[in-house]
C-alpha cells in the first residue's frame, strides 16, 4: 500500500515474513553456521531464530562455541597451596589451602605486604602465634579485629 502526503511518500508494508528464507536458514543451520552468522547473515531476530531451529526435524543441538575459563593455578610451596585474593578496595587477602579448606591469614593494604607476610609464615612453618604478630604489624584494621581471636585457636 503507498500512500501520499504532499512530497512524502510512504510504503506500508504489513505481516513481513522471513518463510522465504527458511529453507536456506534450514541448510545453513544443519551445516554448522553459528548464531551470529546465522542472524546476520538471514537478517532476523532471536525470536524468528528460536522458532526457526525448533521447527527444524532432527535437528543437531546447538552448541556453544565458547570454552571454560581455566582455573588459576595457586602458588606451590612445600606441598602446601597459597594465593593472595584481591578485594574491591584494592586490598590482599593472604589465603593458605590445606586439607581442602581455606584459611585465611589476613587482609593486607597491598599484594607486596601481603607476599612479604607470606614469606615469613613459610619460614616459620604457619606458626599461628607469628601469623597472629604479623597481622597486628601489617595487617587492615578490620582484618585484625575479625581475625585476631580465631587465627589464635587454630590447630593448623
Amino acid at each position: 500500500m503507498v500512500v501520499s502526503m504532499g512530497d512524502v511518500t510512504f510504503h506500508i508494508v504489513e505481516n513481513y515474513s522471513h518463510e522465504h528464507k527458511f529453507e536456506d536458514f534450514k541448510t545453513d543451520y544443519m551445516n554448522g553456521m553459528t548464531k551470529a552468522d546465522l542472524l546476520e547473515k538471514h537478517e532476523i531476530t532471536n525470536g524468528v531464530w528460536k522458532d526457526w531451529i525448533e521447527r527444524i526435524p532432527n535437528r543437531r543441538p546447538y552448541q556453544n562455541k565458547r570454552t571454560p575459563k581455566k582455573q588459576k593455578k595457586l602458588k606451590k610451596h612445600f606441598g602446601e597451596y597459597h594465593h593472595f585474593e584481591r578485594n574491591y578496595k584494592g586490598h590482599s587477602t593472604l589465603v593458605r589451602r590445606l586439607d581442602g579448606h581455606k584459611y585465611s591469614y589476613g587482609t593486607y593494604p597491598s599484594r607486596e605486604i601481603a607476599e612479604m607476610v607470606c614469606e615469613k609464615l613459610l619460614e616459620c612453618g604457619w606458626d599461628k602465634y607469628v601469623a597472629y604478630d604479623l597481622l597486628h604489624e601489617y595487617g587492615v584494621k578490620n582484618s585484625i579485629r575479625v581475625l585476631s581471636s580465631r587465627l589464635l585457636r587454630r590447630d593448623v
